[in-house]
């Protein structure tokens, strides 16, 4: 990645116009993202519908930042100490009524944090329908989200945290065409 960088400062008084320009600036590093497994099932349950199921493992302790000009030991380090293997699991099925289809799903994503330091984790619960015709389709769906997370306004042991509850409601309409 390349970080590109300038500043610049003006003011503006009644006596003098000034405006500074900072050399510009330029940061190279890399970023090694989290090593992801994935595993999908299915079945196909003849002309009346399928079900599915996924699992996938992210280890965000396994993420790093490099760069010739900066050791990034301290974040790292802290990568290390925060961030730990978490598990996915989704199941879904649908039921094709023709013309009609009939969606359902559930998702788990756990916390990306090490035990003790933050919940994290997400629930997602999904349903919806569908239109299916030959030349096109029309998707409508909505989805329910649940989770908890530990805020700290400030990084402090002596700063308490604020427990929130995040909850979604997400309406979703998908119109396609095939040609």
């Amino acid at each position: 990645l390349t970080d590109r960088y300038s500043t610049d400062l003006s003011s503006d008084l009644s006596f003098l116009d000034t405006t500074v320009y900072s050399p510009e600036g330029r940061f190279d590093y890399e970023l090694t993202t989290p090593l992801r497994l994935n595993g999908s099932l299915g079945f196909v349950l003849g002309k009346i519908g399928l079900i599915s199921f996924d699992y996938e493992m992210v280890d965000y302790s396994t993420m790093r930042l490099r760069s010739g000009d900066y050791m990034f030991s301290d974040e790292n380090s802290v990568i290390r100490e925060v961030y730990d293997i978490q598990h996915n699991l989704k199941a879904g099925g649908e039921i094709r009524l023709s013309p009609i289809v009939l969606r359902a799903g559930y998702a788990l994503y756990g916390s990306p944090y090490k035990k003790g330091i933050n919940d994290g984790s997400i629930t997602k619960i999904s349903g919806g329908f569908g239109l299916r015709e030959e030349s096109y389709f029309l998707d409508f769906a909505y989805v329910y989200s649940l989770s908890n997370e530990d805020y700290y306004l400030y990084s402090s042991e002596y700063t308490p945290a604020v427990k929130t509850e995040h909850l979604g409601h997400t309406f979703l309409m998908t119109l396609g065409f095939k040609f």
